[in-house]
């Protein structure tokens, strides 16, 4: 009696740490998924301000353009007004000289001059103030710039946390196979595990189960698991029954002894597979089971053939 409180008491036990478990992985998801939400946020508040300042960008560089080109025409007509005066100037010596003009028409004459020379120096003071504007949008230009440069590196800051962040949430979702057990299949169908059972000679049919652990993170539906037998000498080895082929792992296409399909809900799932070699003959030495999902492997065994 008290045997039987106490493994009640064990599974009971276990059951409420493997409820706190899920219940931490549930918890973990939910923040890891709004702080993913947050990131994304931020990330197109700062795509949206860099487009902002892009413009602005843009639109300074156009005002500049538009002053630069005010400064050269102002700097055409000063040299116009200047070569004009003194061709005036010259003109006027050359009358006074030939006695051609008189003291009223020299006094006029002085009066256009006086005239030009107001024009220069206004076009010189619009030109002055030109300078000014077009150095006050030159600062602010380089400010825009400098900010735009703050916001891009905090933005591929953001990006780095956010691909960090995903990295850590495919981690989490990545299944892992475990608990494997092997059974000696005899053509009478009889099993056992007992270890004078795994000699070669004795050896029929291996049965293979491994379970597929629940995963609160993880995607649900169908799912293929591909498992390969390993020989002693390292070949993938081939089952008298099953078709081999090849799936997708590492950027390779590697060979597979069994692929099964199973419908995951996050629950423990428990695979079986049955395993007599193609020439019906197990060698002695150490048999590798290996088991892939979703691009990963999600789990490794071995059991010593004798």
């Amino acid at each position: 009696m008290n045997s039987n409180n106490t493994v009640k008491i064990v599974i009971v036990s276990a059951f409420i740490v493997l409820l706190s478990i899920i219940g931490w992985l549930l918890v973990e998801r939910f923040k890891m998924q709004d702080e993913k939400e947050e990131l994304i946020e931020n990330t197109e508040q700062l795509e949206t301000e860099i487009k902002q300042l892009e413009t602005e960008l843009t639109t300074m560089q156009d005002e500049i353009s538009r002053k630069d080109l005010e400064l050269e025409e102002k700097n055409k007509l000063i040299e116009e007004k200047d070569k004009e005066l003194a061709k005036k100037r010259r003109q006027i010596d050359e009358m006074k000289k030939q006695g051609k003009i008189n003291a009223k028409q020299a006094e006029e004459y002085l009066a256009q001059i006086n005239n030009m020379q107001s024009t220069i120096k206004r076009y010189e003071a619009e030109i002055e103030q030109l300078k000014n504007q077009l150095a006050e949008i030159t600062t602010e230009k380089e400010m825009v710039t400098k900010e735009k440069e703050m916001v891009e590196n905090k933005n591929q800051q953001l990006s780095q946390e956010k691909d960090a962040l995903q990295g850590k949430v495919n981690v989490a979702a990545i299944l892992k196979a475990a608990n494997f057990r092997y059974v000696n299949v005899k053509n009478s169908g009889k099993e056992s595990d007992a270890e004078e059972e795994f000699k070669a000679g004795r050896l029929n049919k291996l049965k293979v189960q491994f379970s597929i652990l629940d995963n609160a993170v993880a995607a649900t539906g169908n799912k293929d698991i591909f498992v390969q037998i390993i020989n002693p000498d390292g070949s993938i080895a081939r089952d008298i029954r099953s078709a081999s082929g090849t799936f997708s792992f590492e950027g390779n296409e590697a060979p597979y002894t069994f692929r099964e399909s199973i419908n995951y809900e996050r629950t423990t799932t428990r695979v079986t597979v049955i395993y007599q070699p193609a020439n019906q003959k197990f060698i002695k030495g150490n048999l590798k089971v290996r088991v892939f999902a979703d691009g990963f492997q999600i789990g490794e065994s071995s059991l010593n053939v004798k």
